[in-house]
């Protein structure tokens, strides 16, 4: 029989190859999967079940890591080892690094006439390339969908080109309530260009950054003022460098 954990102490991202399914994937359903360093399938009571797509269009499911002494507690001390240390960062102490990690952050929405559009940019030196902010944000919200609830997001990932620069994105999708718009919403997305050789840490520690994009869409839901959304903006791009430099010094990477 499998190895059975309740316990909720932190998220995993799985991906759909990894696992078995025994049931629809629904919360309080259980799923199992083998983990590399057990000899039996570990089953998982489902605590949240975020459906997203990375860019080889594989579905990865948000699950509940298992409690303490069971697999997923390595994976969770090694991730509060990086936010401690990203705590302890400073904005002048990434400021020399935050270009070579982070490329930007879009914030776009879709208009119903429209389409895609772009409406803030980090650093606002982006908008001189408006085009590429247009393919950017159609691509976004191709990669994502629309979301439904206002309560939800959908999480995305895929690679992106412009003038010659690769880059990784990860983007956000939300809802927030406009009356009168259309179905009483307006569809955002909210993309974190990133340098490719990081973009896969960054995808690992999408419940860390998620508070402040959450932040990002209420603040904006509110209509708060333009520098207030800008200045959140900033926060979030210093936010995932912080994250990077953290995990290069832990891990050793350079």
């Amino acid at each position: 029989m499998p190895t059975r954990h309740d316990s909720i102490v932190g998220v995993l991202y799985i991906k759909l190859e990894d696992i078995q399914i025994h049931d629809p994937v629904n919360v309080g359903n259980e799923i199992f999967f083998d983990y590399n360093r057990t000899k039996e399938p570990v089953g998982i009571k489902i605590h949240q079940a975020s459906r997203f797509f990375d860019d080889k269009k594989e579905m990865i499911i948000k699950l509940a890591i298992p409690d303490s002494g069971s697999p997923g507690e390595e994976l969770i001390n090694d991730k509060k080892r990086v936010m401690n240390i990203a705590n302890m960062l400073s904005d002048d102490d990434i400021s020399d690094q935050r270009d070579d990690y982070t490329f930007g952050v879009v914030f776009s929405h879709f208009n119903q006439n429209e389409g895609p559009f772009p409406i803030i940019t980090i650093p606002s030196t982006l908008e001189n390339h408006f085009q590429f902010l247009v393919n950017l944000s159609d691509r976004a919200f191709s990669t994502t969908g629309f979301v439904e609830e206002t309560s939800n997001e959908n999480i995305a990932t895929f690679d992106f080109s412009f003038d010659k620069i690769n880059m990784k994105c990860i983007t956000f999708a939300f809802a927030i309530t406009v009356p009168e718009a259309r179905g009483q919403k307006e569809d955002m997305t909210l993309t974190i260009l990133l340098n490719p050789e990081y973009g896969e840490i960054i995808n690992n520690f999408a419940s860390e950054i998620l508070p402040s994009v959450r932040w990002i869409r209420e603040i904006a839901e509110n209509k708060s003022p333009r520098e207030n959304v800008v200045s959140q903006m900033e926060g979030l791009r210093n936010l995932v460098t912080r994250i990077i430099i953290a995990y290069i010094e832990v891990h050793n990477l350079e």
